[in-house]
């Protein structure tokens, strides 16, 4: 896993994406962190999105919806699907 994670470091860093962009340093794990913030912008049911992810609701609202303020809240992200579906139609 080790050599994984350096791979991934060094492609990141020559397409100089290693840092986002608050200066915090992308690791694998923030792929998971990605896939279940767009999850939830996009709409998906936090119940099946905590069944996909092998977790509970409750972790995913206390890791990925409360607490940083670069990710939506659960109820964000439902206002941001509502108004999405609402200018489509």
């Amino acid at each position: 896993m080790e050599n994984f994670n350096k791979t991934f470091a060094s492609i990141l860093s020559r397409l100089k994406l290693l840092n986002d962009r608050w200066g915090k340093r992308r690791t694998v794990y923030s792929l998971r962190n990605f896939y279940c913030t767009q999850c939830l912008l996009s709409g998906i049911p936090i119940h099946i999105l905590a069944k996909n992810m092998g977790t509970s609701i409750s972790y995913i609202e206390k890791h990925y919806s409360h607490g940083n303020p670069h990710v939506p809240t659960v109820m964000q992200a439902k206002e941001l699907q509502t108004k999405k579906f609402k200018a489509k139609a």
